[in-house]
């Protein structure tokens, strides 16, 4: 009877110190909470004011923006700060911390190199790779990649890669050896121990691509891909399935792919019917949904970028990325969203991605 008072009186602060949030935020606000944005061709100084203005929850970086592990420590350092030290609208409220996002899978996707100075994190191998090791010397590898991440300011890493290599020549998984292999099991052993490495030191992760990418034929960051005839769906939703049901998943991350079995209309991203799937996965636990880059080339029939943003908010996405989004574009996004997006739905990813932030402070 103890245990269940004191829990109900911890899930009454939390409820309430959302409700103080959402008080001391506009909804714009809220929404530019959901909003992780890469540099592009901005400076620093300009991804530092959005932060401090609320205009964006985070950041991801790619390999442009890495020089050596002082500098980037030094450049998440003044991220971290600017997100944190941001005030809303005549309030007295600090933010909580921002993501601070990257691609660190081992192998050929990776942000931190060896050659960059990286001697941990840039020396993991690729999934494909990982089968050649023991249990224990893959968990060495996560564990290093993980400790240099933390160590540097990187507070989420967009891994562990779920897709089954379904076809070994795919353009965008299997060529790039980002696949742990198509054996369900074999794929859910590796990505555990990529997940716990990860919680061992404080470090957000995402499983990916959902539903699948690893059947397709084309690469969505370059053109629309059609999964209906390859996708092994069964097979390819178990990993999430399993992971879900064992409290691993702090989220899950969309693919640009589309499956006339799942969606008539849209691509996974996008589609309500398809993300639904995650939530039912999830057995009741609420994951948040990461979009993936949505200004790649595989969305491109389906809108500006603001009109695939409202559409993924709608669907149930709750963190939308963008690769790169200039002032002018960031408000066109955030203004579109106020503007067709219910209130409730904006709310509902603002507390997801609040129960997320919370883990990291």
């Amino acid at each position: 009877n103890m245990k269940k008072i004191y829990l109900g009186l911890l899930s009454l602060i939390f409820s309430l110190n959302i409700g103080a949030v959402e008080k001391s935020l506009s909804t714009r606000e809220m929404i530019g909470q959901l909003l992780v944005v890469g540099f592009g061709t901005e400076q620093k100084e300009i991804v530092k004011e959005r932060l401090r203005e609320g205009k964006i929850g985070g950041v991801v970086l790619y390999a442009k923006e890495v020089e050596s592990p002082r500098q980037l420590t030094e450049l998440t350092g003044e991220l971290l700060e600017a997100g944190k030290s941001g005030q809303s609208e005549g309030q007295d409220h600090r933010r909580q911390t921002p993501f601070i996002m990257l691609d660190q899978e081992g192998g050929f996707v990776r942000r931190l190199t060896e050659k960059k100075g990286f001697t941990r994190a840039g020396s993991v191998p690729s999934a494909k790779k990982m089968k050649f090791f023991s249990e224990g010397e893959v968990m060495r590898f996560y564990e290093e990649m993980a400790q240099e991440l933390k160590e540097c300011g990187v507070n989420f890493n967009l891994g562990p890669v779920v897709d089954l290599d379904i076809n070994p020549r795919s353009p965008a998984i299997g060529h790039y050896e980002r696949s742990y292999g198509r054996d369900v099991d074999g794929v859910v052993q590796m990505a555990s121990l990529f997940i716990e490495a990860h919680r061992s030191q404080g470090v957000l992760t995402s499983l990916k691509h959902f539903p699948g990418h690893g059947s397709a034929a084309v690469d969505s960051h370059f053109g629309f891909v059609d999964i209906t005839e390859t996708a092994r769906c069964v097979e390819e939703l178990f990993p999430y399935n399993f992971l879900a049901a064992r409290g691993m998943v702090d989220s899950v991350m969309t693919a640009h792919v589309f499956n006339r079995e799942l969606d008539g209309h849209y691509p996974a991203t996008l589609s309500k019917e398809t993300l639904q799937k995650i939530r039912e996965l999830s057995g009741g636990e609420d994951i948040a949904i990461v979009s993936d880059d949505l200004k790649m080339a595989g969305l491109g029939r389906y809108g500006s970028v603001e009109e695939r943003a409202v559409l993924a908010m709608k669907a149930g996405v709750d963190i939308l990325l963008f690769a790169s989004l200039g002032d002018g574009d960031l408000k066109k996004v955030i203004s579109l969203i106020e503007g067709e997006v219910s209130f409730d739905r904006i709310k509902e990813s603002y507390e997801r991605v609040q129960k997320l932030k919370n883990k990291l402070n």
